[in-house]
């Protein structure tokens, strides 16, 4: 059981970060695996755990919000392996040109 969790983990690390990312010493590793640990627990959603993150489990899911409503700041991690998504504050009277859009030319299917 050990050896499944553990080729599971290492299979993980391989497709989402190392296939990705040119690892170039030691130091740089341990930064790397750190930062990519904090993305996995704090915001990365898990199917096993219904979409939640593991920070998330112990509380329950957050209260539903209309994103129509919010402008949305996404962040990449690690220089793009990984993006985390956050609702920006803003004022309610703003336009909706102020919304977060898509470059012009891109569909939706395409920012995948």
């Amino acid at each position: 059981m050990a050896n499944a969790i553990c080729e599971r983990a290492i299979g993980e690390l391989a497709r989402e970060l190392f296939d990705r990312t040119l690892i170039i010493n030691e130091e740089h590793l341990r930064r790397t695996l750190t930062t990519y640990l904090v993305h996995r627990n704090e915001a990365r959603p898990h199917g096993a755990l219904g979409q939640l993150t593991p920070a998330q489990a112990e509380t329950g899911p957050p209260a539903p919000v209309n994103l129509a409503d919010y402008r949305i700041h996404r962040k990449a991690i690690l220089g793009g392996p990984a993006h985390e998504y956050q609702i920006a504050a803003w004022t309610p009277g703003q336009p909706p040109d102020s919304y977060f859009r898509a470059p012009q030319g891109v569909t939706e299917g395409s920012m995948l």
